[in-house]
Protein backbone atom coordinates (compact mmCIF):
# COMPACT_ATOMS: atom_id res chain seq x y z
CA UNK A 1 0.00 0.00 0.00
CA UNK A 2 1.72 3.35 -0.82
CA UNK A 3 1.99 5.79 1.52
CA UNK A 4 2.60 9.38 1.40
CA UNK A 5 4.81 9.33 4.45
CA UNK A 6 8.14 7.11 3.88
CA UNK A 7 11.68 8.41 4.33
CA UNK A 8 13.28 9.44 1.44
CA UNK A 9 16.13 10.51 2.63
CA UNK A 10 18.19 10.48 5.90
CA UNK A 11 19.82 13.81 7.81
CA UNK A 12 22.33 12.94 10.66
CA UNK A 13 24.29 15.69 11.33
CA UNK A 14 27.70 15.59 13.28
CA UNK A 15 28.08 18.94 15.31
CA UNK A 16 31.49 20.53 15.89
CA UNK A 17 30.58 23.79 17.62
CA UNK A 18 29.85 23.34 21.62
CA UNK A 19 28.87 27.03 20.59
CA UNK A 20 28.49 29.24 18.25
CA UNK A 21 29.31 32.18 20.41
CA UNK A 22 32.77 34.24 19.44
CA UNK A 23 32.74 31.94 16.21
CA UNK A 24 35.52 32.82 13.69
CA UNK A 25 35.57 31.02 10.00
CA UNK A 26 38.09 31.40 7.31
CA UNK A 27 39.11 29.68 4.28
CA UNK A 28 42.16 28.26 3.98
CA UNK A 29 44.21 26.98 0.90
CA UNK A 30 44.78 23.56 1.29
CA UNK A 31 47.73 21.71 0.53
CA UNK A 32 47.99 19.01 -2.49
CA UNK A 33 48.69 15.54 -1.95
CA UNK A 34 47.25 14.98 1.44
CA UNK A 35 44.34 12.59 0.28
CA UNK A 36 40.71 13.19 1.78
CA UNK A 37 41.73 15.29 4.78
CA UNK A 38 37.91 14.89 7.00
CA UNK A 39 36.17 17.71 8.65
CA UNK A 40 37.50 18.12 12.49
CA UNK A 41 40.57 17.49 11.57
CA UNK A 42 43.06 19.69 13.13
CA UNK A 43 45.39 21.35 10.55
CA UNK A 44 48.21 24.15 10.04
CA UNK A 45 50.05 26.41 8.20
CA UNK A 46 53.38 25.22 6.72
CA UNK A 47 55.91 27.41 5.54
CA UNK A 48 54.67 27.60 1.98
CA UNK A 49 51.63 29.06 2.98
CA UNK A 50 49.17 26.21 2.45
CA UNK A 51 47.45 24.22 5.30
CA UNK A 52 47.77 20.30 5.80
CA UNK A 53 46.43 17.86 8.35
CA UNK A 54 48.40 18.51 11.96
CA UNK A 55 50.40 15.61 13.54
CA UNK A 56 51.28 15.53 16.97
CA UNK A 57 54.84 16.93 16.45
CA UNK A 58 52.81 20.19 14.23
CA UNK A 59 51.40 21.07 17.03
CA UNK A 60 53.79 23.65 18.97
CA UNK A 61 53.59 27.39 20.36
CA UNK A 62 54.82 29.02 17.22
CA UNK A 63 52.26 27.12 14.34
CA UNK A 64 49.53 28.73 13.62
CA UNK A 65 46.26 26.11 13.55
CA UNK A 66 42.38 25.52 12.53
CA UNK A 67 40.17 23.59 12.22
CA UNK A 68 38.16 22.15 9.14
CA UNK A 69 34.41 22.70 8.68
CA UNK A 70 34.85 20.46 5.81
CA UNK A 71 35.94 17.48 3.99
CA UNK A 72 38.45 18.09 1.77
CA UNK A 73 39.78 16.51 -1.47
CA UNK A 74 43.20 17.61 -1.69
CA UNK A 75 43.99 14.89 -4.60
CA UNK A 76 41.14 16.11 -7.03
CA UNK A 77 43.47 18.90 -9.15
CA UNK A 78 47.18 18.60 -9.67
CA UNK A 79 47.43 22.14 -11.06
CA UNK A 80 45.26 24.09 -8.42
CA UNK A 81 44.82 24.34 -4.64
CA UNK A 82 41.57 23.46 -2.60
CA UNK A 83 40.27 26.11 -0.41
CA UNK A 84 38.62 24.78 2.87
CA UNK A 85 36.40 26.34 5.27
CA UNK A 86 38.21 26.47 8.94
CA UNK A 87 37.68 27.84 12.14
CA UNK A 88 40.10 30.16 13.38
CA UNK A 89 38.39 30.38 16.69
CA UNK A 90 35.51 29.24 17.74
CA UNK A 91 34.45 26.42 21.01
CA UNK A 92 34.11 23.11 19.63
CA UNK A 93 32.96 19.53 21.01
CA UNK A 94 37.01 17.94 21.98
CA UNK A 95 35.54 14.30 21.27
CA UNK A 96 34.71 15.58 17.42
CA UNK A 97 38.09 17.46 16.68
CA UNK A 98 41.31 15.22 15.66
CA UNK A 99 44.70 14.78 14.23
CA UNK A 100 45.98 13.47 10.95
CA UNK A 101 45.38 9.43 10.43
CA UNK A 102 43.37 9.57 13.85
CA UNK A 103 46.19 10.52 16.11
CA UNK A 104 45.09 11.18 19.48
CA UNK A 105 44.62 14.96 20.67
CA UNK A 106 46.30 15.19 23.81
CA UNK A 107 45.54 17.36 26.68
CA UNK A 108 48.99 19.32 26.29
CA UNK A 109 47.54 20.27 22.45
CA UNK A 110 44.55 21.51 23.70
CA UNK A 111 46.11 24.03 25.50
CA UNK A 112 48.28 25.13 23.09
CA UNK A 113 45.01 25.45 20.51
CA UNK A 114 43.53 27.25 23.92
CA UNK A 115 45.97 29.68 23.08
CA UNK A 116 45.10 30.63 20.15
CA UNK A 117 41.42 30.76 20.76
CA UNK A 118 40.45 27.30 19.48
CA UNK A 119 38.60 26.36 23.01
CA UNK A 120 38.02 22.49 23.50
CA UNK A 121 34.77 21.42 25.74
CA UNK A 122 34.78 18.24 27.15
CA UNK A 123 31.88 16.64 25.90
CA UNK A 124 30.80 12.97 24.96
CA UNK A 125 29.29 12.43 21.45
CA UNK A 126 26.08 11.81 22.42
CA UNK A 127 25.86 15.54 23.65
CA UNK A 128 25.93 14.81 27.19
CA UNK A 129 28.56 16.65 29.37
CA UNK A 130 31.22 14.04 30.64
Amino acid sequence: MPTMYKVIGRSDPTYLLEDPKDLDVIAVPMEMGNGVVPRGCVAYRKDTGFYAPATADDIVEDSYLVVLDQDVDTDVSETAHDDARAFRAARLIRDRVYLKDGEELTWAHAKIMRKQNLLLNPMMDDGEEA
